[in-house]
């Protein structure tokens, strides 16, 4: 997962609350598909949320983030289209720190444009957010991340 810690983000318009998306869709009919791979919306089956909620808090607290969330600053997710035709869409998670208002942004994919002088972000080994091999809130997920931190576009990370 990429994490970018940016100056603070006051307009939250195009952002929901993860609750408002991630709810359990209950199928009782006897062609339901309990795993939700065949469902348009399988990305947001709850598990998935929890594993990429897990792995960005992870991943922020790389870059300074202190664990703590200003009252109406999130988490909230924006959706991205998926890369393939049929796949699932892809989420942004998103939230404003209490302590000095930092925003922290985690992606599956690079938000390149969010990699300026003044920002930091954090740029995987690897990312599998909506992979079943995604380390779990039990996992150390130390070894998940680069332990370069990038401090601006001069830091040579594009």
């Amino acid at each position: 997962m990429f994490v970018y810690s940016l100056s603070p983000i006051d307009d939250w318009r195009g952002w929901q609350k993860p609750e408002d998306l991630f709810r359990a869709a209950i199928d009782t009919s006897p062609d339901a598909n309990p795993a939700g791979k065949d469902e348009p919306l399988g990305a947001f089956e709850p598990h998935r949320w929890a594993r990429a909620w897990t792995s960005a808090r992870a991943a922020a607290r790389k870059l300074q983030w202190k664990g703590d969330i200003r009252p109406g600053g999130g988490p909230y997710i924006t959706i991205l289209p998926a890369a393939e035709p049929g796949g699932l869409p892809l989420f942004v998670i998103a939230w404003k720190q209490q302590d000095n208002g930092a925003t922290f942004v985690a992606s599956p994919v690079r938000l390149s444009w969010l990699e300026v002088d003044g920002n930091e972000w954090l740029v995987p080994d690897h990312h599998a957010i909506y992979n079943d091999s995604v380390p779990g809130p039990t996992t150390d997920l130390d070894a998940t991340f680069d332990s370069t931190v990038s401090a601006g576009a001069a830091s040579g990370r594009t």
